[in-house]
Order: C-alpha cells, then structure tokens, then sequence
C-alpha cells in the first residue's frame, strides 16, 4: 500500500516556486528515499528526485509501506536553479508520511510478518500489530 505526499515550494516571501527540484531522503540521512510516481505498479523513482510542477510548485511523490516501516521519517530538501529571486535549498526533515495506523490483511498466525501499528479484522477477529511479527487478537462479538 502506497502513501502519498504533497507539498508546495515557496519563497521567503510566499510565492509558490515553479519547477523546483526536490530530492528525498531517509530523516537524518542523505540515503536517498524509494518513492514512486504513482499509487501503484511502477519502478522507484530513480534517484528519488522529482519536479515541482511549473505553474503552481506543488510537487507530488508515493511511498511504498512494504519498503520502510510505518515509523520511517523522511527528509525533504528543495532547490530551484535559475529563480528570480534569492532562494537557499531548502530543508524539512523529520516528515511522517505513513499515517501511525495502516489496515492491512488478517495475520494467519500471531507471529506473521508485521509492523507496529497495523491493524487487521475477518469476520472473527481484531488483529493489532504490538511489536515486529507479533500480533494480539480480540474476538469480535456482539454486546
């Protein structure tokens, strides 16, 4: 399951920046970042590296949750050659972009592969993911 992220580049004075360059990294690294172009099927984008888009700045990219933990942070950094005004690069780190509880399919066993913070349900059970392979279920039933 794919996440997405969107953002705006703009100036020290609030104007979006069109075309910008904006590269993205694991939080705290410079270890380029496996993000995708669209919310399924495709290769990563290669070397992580996408464009604002000319007119209004905004700038796109997916994550894959079967690439990085739902606890992985991301770092952003943006730059634009050639801008009319004075424009640094300019760095946010530390982003989230998975949401801290991501559904996915029922566990078949208690040690199934799985992260913390995914959660499941069947028509039997709630599965919650406590720690890396290791779920807990609660039987649902009426009260």
């Amino acid at each position: 399951m794919r996440f997405f992220f969107q953002a705006m580049v703009r100036d020290g004075y609030g104007r979006a920046v069109p075309a910008a360059t904006v590269t993205v990294y694991l939080a705290g690294t410079t270890t380029p970042a496996k993000i995708y172009a669209a919310s399924a099927g495709g290769a990563a984008i290669a070397g992580a590296v996408v464009t604002g888009d000319p007119s209004t700045g905004y700038f796109g990219f997916w994550v894959d949750v079967a690439d990085y933990p739902t606890s992985q942070l991301f770092k952003v950094i943006s730059s634009a050659a050639n801008y009319q005004y004075p424009i640094a690069q300019i760095t946010w780190d530390n982003i989230p972009i998975f949401p801290s509880v991501v559904m996915v399919a029922a566990p078949s066993t208690a040690t199934s592969a799985g992260q913390v913070g995914q959660i499941a349900f069947d028509a039997t059970h709630f599965y919650c993911c406590i720690a890396t392979n290791s779920w807990v279920r609660a039987t649902m039933a009426a009260w």
